[in-house]
């Protein structure tokens, strides 16, 4: 049998990350968090939005916002996400929402 070398990328971070917050398995979100450090890809946008959905999923503000403020270029992916505004909504902090 041949085996393929197979790698995970920008795109599949996102979906493990989202599942895991999904079905409440933060602890091994966080485990694909340090994954994606690892690999690489802690700076990409695609993959920062995920994290920040996850933190928020689980509650873990600054999680989030840390991972937001890591995310080098803040492009569309990022803003239109929404993730931390949302997550700030639903806090009740709107100081922060005006802030971002």
């Amino acid at each position: 049998m041949k085996k393929l070398d197979v790698s995970p990328d920008s795109f599949t971070f996102p979906i493990l990350l989202k599942y895991c917050g999904k079905i409440g398995a933060f602890i091994e979100g966080e485990e694909v968090h340090c994954f994606v450090i690892k690999s690489g890809f802690g700076a990409n946008a695609f993959v920062g939005t995920a994290l920040i959905e996850l933190y928020s999923s689980g509650r873990v503000i600054e999680a989030a916002y840390k991972v937001f403020g890591e995310i080098v270029e803040r492009n569309v992916v990022a803003w239109t996400s929404n993730a931390m505004i949302n997550e700030y909504i639903s806090c009740g902090d709107i100081a922060s929402v005006r802030w971002l």
